[in-house]
């Protein structure tokens, strides 16, 4: 099983609230992209890794990886913030 310790369960990503950065982390992100996961606030901001205010497969694909121990997780800024899409 592929897993990656979070020191803080309310770090992002967390979304299972479990304290372990899992895989299982990386599938509610994308139940939650795909509108078939309801999920209160918190979850949802810890689900926006890319920092762009929605959660999408990318969002995904960025906790699977971090899970992975391929990349480094870190809170990314939207250039677009503000603006209109």
């Amino acid at each position: 099983m592929i897993s990656h310790i979070i020191e803080s369960p309310a770090l992002k990503s967390d979304l299972n609230r479990d304290g372990t950065l899992t895989p299982a982390d990386a599938v509610i992100a994308l139940q939650i992209a795909t509108g078939s996961r309801p999920c209160d606030a918190t979850t949802l901001a810890a689900a926006d890794v890319s920092g762009d205010d929605h959660v999408t497969s990318l969002d995904a694909l960025t906790i699977l990886q971090a899970a992975a121990g391929t990349i480094t997780l870190q809170l990314m800024r939207s250039y677009n913030r503000g603006q209109p899409r």
